[in-house]
This record gives C-alpha cells, structure tokens and sequence, in this order.
C-alpha cells in the first residue's frame, strides 16, 4: 500500500521512522560504534552537537552538527519544500480564506 505524502499516515510513518532512527544512534553511541565528534562538521566550532540524518532509513550515517547549523540545514530543507509545495498550498489557503468569508457573511445575516 503506498502512501501519499502530506496524510497524516504519511506523518505517523516518518515520525515512527525519525523515532527509530534517533534510538538506533543513541545504541550505536551506547555501545562505541559510533563516536560523536567534538566539532561541528560545518562550522568546526567547538560546541553542543546534534545529529542530522539525511535520510532517517540509514541511522548510522549521521552528520553531527551543532545547534546553529542544524537549524540553518533545516531552514534551508524547508525552504525547498514550501518552494516545491508551495503553489498547492497557496491554492489550497486562497479556497479557504473565501470559503471563510463566505462562512462569516452568511452568519452575519
């Protein structure tokens, strides 16, 4: 069964995916498989690390990168995504607005 992105079996199947994810990093930093590194592997500062999975299907492929990065890579995923959706979105919002006002004058009568 395939199911289409933006349902929220969709969303139940990636946050259970990123879940499984984190927990299998957090077992191979248990056990010293992995090491988690002490710099940022973008800036190379010195700071709290966090990783960041490419893809959540992978959890040994980690970039560890601190709070300021991560946030930026993450802003800039965004970004692409409401680029690509964007238009659908938009649409989506605009019938919306106008079934709304359309609600709000039919009960001020």
């Amino acid at each position: 069964m395939k199911i289409e992105t933006g349902t929220p079996e969709a969303l139940t199947a990636s946050r259970l995916l990123q879940s499984r994810a984190r927990a299998s990093l957090y077992n191979l930093l248990g056990a010293g498989i992995l090491v988690k590194p002490r710099r940022c592997e973008q800036c190379n500062k010195r700071r709290k690390l966090e990783g960041h999975h490419a893809d959540y299907r992978a959890p040994e492929r980690v970039e560890w990168l601190c709070l300021s990065c991560h946030r930026s890579l993450h802003g800039s995923l965004d970004r692409q995504v409401q680029e690509a959706l964007g238009d659908k979105r938009a649409e989506a919002n605009r019938r919306r607005a106008v079934q709304y006002k359309a609600r709000m004058r039919g009960a001020g009568k």
